[in-house]
């Protein structure tokens, strides 16, 4: 089908060239009757190598005469398509012109079509070849494929060799003279009659000849309206005889209810500037100071009203410590209007240092009916937490019952759990809740710092009941980026040593003393280490420990007495301040920078500072507070200032308009903008006393705010101060301790070397190396002065033989 097309449109595009080509030179109306035309060749290219291609009108009629049993038309009104058609299109196109065709139509296209299956326009010189190759298949491209994996599979071959010579076939070769470059040769002289003469358009009318046509416009008259005055019909009518008999009769007086008339003061007025203000959101600003000034009004309305909106906006501003004073002053009077809002947005906004405050307000509430139910379960974990602060661990375990799953706070809530559960002595419970947590933040991939601690207590929980296996299991999981980690490898080194583990204690030590922990203060890692030794009788490496922890640490103990004897708890805390202040950790006021970071490092002092750290940010919020306070003063008056201008300007215009030629034709529009910026003015300056009233209030509670703020930054800086201390004291009592055992340490040290010594001299055998085999065994001893592999680190153990004698 597809080649049959190919040769009607290859005829048919020569007879459709030709026609229009014809058509061309007719349709230019060069020439009259009987006159004669010579057009040059419309394409002329080179000859070709066979002459029996040329093609001129006379053929090209034959052809088509021969093919479809037709004469092309060459009259100025055939109506033949051309372009793109089959072969019956163009026999339709031609029935339209010749009728007379109709009849033959029929029988004409199936000569036609079998003449035009029979041409032959492309020959075939050397016929193609397919693939013969039993490597090959064909593929769904028709593309010979060859099957590599069956081929190496056959051969069994395991690396790629040279391929073989396929035999791929030969395409067909056409036959270079069956394409030479058609000649169309012009068109013979031919007479062409004269065009029918076209008629000539009408010439455009201007406007003037309308008018002159048309006439002026005549208005319809309408019809004449018709005047009904109507008559009243006599029952209708008033007459004195009606009028005389009225009859009144006057009902007795009801009596009035007098409503009571609220009356609008200046307080009222200025709470209701506050809330609109508030209303915008972006105002907080501006709104504060106007509801600090009613926080102390004598109406409780209004006071509750004013704290409530205070409160929200210095949370927005990011105050909390102001925002929480006025928040927890509505919790304590449970208005139920704002006590429900009130603790939603403290609970979103509760810093460290304003939790216990907030609870504390929480806890005068009668119930919890004022508390909304999608505040609760962060509600409940504020109270757990704070029961644990104050010792009251049943009353946490209790309240962490009541946060959900579904709440952001739910882990962190089960995390307080197993720490309650620990300190009312239920270790099953606390272990199991413990397990479940980590299993579920393990497979969530959240929480690492709550994972970190809840692996930690489960590894000490499973060493305090004699399960040392599942200790170091929990104290293995703590990935090495978290910051307790050194704690947690140091604490699974006495679960080996008790787990008879000595060479896997010996391992772990050894790499808490590589470089990466230069900074670490850790001399139990000494103590462990020294242990692990004496455990496998190398009371050569056990006593060299212990002489490094010494000279090591009992210098650092020196300077930590004397420092203490010449600075308090403040000084500390200012020494401690510069060591975090500088980059590179040096010594700082003759303390080692070990000793500074374990110190700084702690808990509890991470969260006093954080607290400071917050108070002091918020105090510095005040002063930029009044600079957007003074930035919409400043644009305000910039547009009050414009608009006078333009209001002076249109006076003017309005004064001249009476003698300004075509004034005033704008002067009713002039003295209505003129009214419009004069009602903007008036806008204007209750804008300008509104924020006049806004910066005064806010100056106001700047003063109050950053008086309390300030106390509470003392408070904070000494207990700071004061936690810093505690470790500091920790730190000196752990190293007296450490030194007086390392003597009996040394004395178990020499005994068991003298009993051992003894032993072999009389011919006795030792245990040998000790072999787990679940750990690796890496070739380090104390001796190694190599490099250390990062992610080799804690998984170091000892290749030292056990030198104690058998039992």
């Amino acid at each position: 089908m597809e080649k049959l097309f190919l040769k009607t449109m290859f005829v048919m595009s020569v007879v459709s060239f030709t026609l229009v080509a014809e058509a061309r030179y007719e349709d230019a109306g060069l020439g009259g009757s009987g006159q004669t035309y010579n057009p040059a060749p419309v394409i002329q290219a080179a000859q070709p190598a066979n002459k029996g291609w040329s093609l001129s009108w006379t053929s090209v009629k034959e052809k088509a005469k021969s093919l479809f049993n037709i004469a092309p038309d060459r009259s100025p009104n055939r109506n033949v398509a051309s372009t793109g058609a089959d072969a019956p299109m163009a026999l339709q196109a031609v029935q339209k012109v010749d009728p007379v065709l109709e009849p033959k139509a029929h029988e004409s296209w199936k000569v036609s079509v079998q003449k035009v299956k029979e041409l032959k326009v492309v020959r075939a010189l050397t016929p193609g070849k397919k693939f013969n190759d039993k490597n090959l298949i064909m593929g769904h491209n028709d593309v010979p494929v060859f099957e590599f994996k069956k081929f190496r599979a056959k051969f069994q071959m395991k690396k790629v060799v040279p391929l073989p010579l396929l035999n791929i076939g030969e395409e067909q070769q056409l036959d270079a003279k069956m394409f030479p470059v058609v000649e169309i040769e012009p068109f013979p002289n031919a007479r062409v009659h004269a065009p029918v003469d076209m008629l000539s358009s009408p010439e455009l009318m201007t406007d003037t000849m309308f008018k002159t046509l048309l006439r002026p416009e005549v208005i319809k008259a309408s019809l004449a309206e018709k005047i009904d005055i109507p008559s009243l019909p006599p029952e209708k009518r008033v007459t004195a005889e009606k009028i005389n008999q009225i009859v009144f009769n006057p009902e007795a007086e009801q009596p009035v209810t007098v409503l009571a008339v609220t009356k609008i003061n200046d307080e009222d007025l200025k709470l209701l500037r506050g809330l609109i203000l508030f209303e915008k959101k972006d105002y907080c600003h501006i709104a504060s100071g106007i509801f600090s000034d009613l926080t102390e009004s004598k109406s409780p309305s209004i006071q509750m009203s004013s704290r409530y909106h205070l409160g929200v906006c210095l949370q927005e501003m990011h105050v909390p410590t102001e925002a929480i004073h006025q928040l927890t002053s509505v919790i304590k009077s449970q208005d139920v209007r704002f006590t429900p809002n009130a603790i939603k947005v403290a609970a979103e906004g509760v810093t460290r240092h304003t939790e216990d405050t907030l609870v504390e307000a929480l806890l005068t509430l009668k119930d919890d009916s004022l508390i909304l139910k999608e505040t609760l379960p962060d509600i409940s974990y504020l109270k757990a937490k704070y029961f644990v602060r104050k010792g009251q661990y049943q009353q946490a375990l209790s309240q962490v019952e009541k946060v959900p799953t579904s709440s952001g706070k739910y882990f962190k809530a089960q995390y307080v759990g197993t720490v309650s559960e620990y300190f009312l002595n239920k270790y099953d419970a606390s272990m199991e809740r413990s397990r479940k947590l980590a299993e579920t933040l393990t497979k969530k991939g959240v929480e690492k710092d709550i994972l970190a601690l809840t692996q930690i207590n489960m590894g000490r929980m499973a060493f305090q009941k004699g399960k040392y296996k599942d200790s170091m299991e929990a104290y293995q999981k703590v990935t090495k980026d978290n910051s307790l980690w050194i704690q947690a490898l140091t604490e699974q080194g006495w679960a080996q040593i008790q787990s008879k583990d000595s060479a896997g204690a010996i391992g772990n030590m050894h790499s808490i003393q590589s470089p990466y922990f230069e900074g670490v203060f850790k001399p139990e890692g000494y103590i462990v280490r020294s242990i692990g030794y004496l455990n496998i009788c190398q009371y050569a490496d056990s006593f060299k420990t212990l002489t490094y922890l010494e000279q090591k640490y009992e210098p650092w103990l020196e300077s930590i007495q004397s420092y203490s004897k010449n600075h308090d708890s403040g000084a500390l805390y200012a020494t401690v301040s510069k060591f975090i202040d500088l980059k590179l950790k040096p010594d700082v006021d003759g303390l080692p920078n070990q000793v500074l970071r374990e110190i700084a490092r702690q808990k509890d002092f991470l969260n006093a500072q954080e607290s400071f750290n917050q108070l002091y940010d918020e105090n510095t919020a005040y002063p930029f507070i009044k600079s957007l306070v003074d930035k919409d003063k400043k644009s305000l008056l910039g547009r009050r200032n414009a608009t006078v201008t333009k209001v002076v300007a249109l006076q003017q215009k309005i004064k001249k308009a009476s003698v300004t030629p075509n004034a005033m034709k704008n002067f009713n529009a002039w003295k209505l903008e003129l009214a419009q910026n004069e009602d903007f003015l008036n806008v204007y300056e209750f804008k300008m006393a509104t924020y006049k009233e806004g910066e005064d209030g806010l100056k106001k509670l700047a003063a109050q705010a950053q008086e309390r703020i300030g106390k509470l930054k003392v408070t904070y800086k000494e207990s700071a101060g004061k936690i810093l201390k505690s470790h500091m004291t920790r730190i000196v009592k752990e190293l007296k301790m450490n030194f007086e055992n390392n003597e009996f340490l040394k004395y178990e040290v020499y005994a068991g070397s003298g009993e051992n010594i003894r032993y072999q001299v009389a011919g006795g055998k030792t245990k040998g190396g000790v072999k787990i085999p679940d750990r690796k065994v890496a070739a380090q001893n104390w001796e190694f002065e190599g490099e250390f592999w990062e992610d080799e680190i804690g998984n170091y153990r000892s290749s030292l033989k056990n030198n104690c004698k058998k039992e």
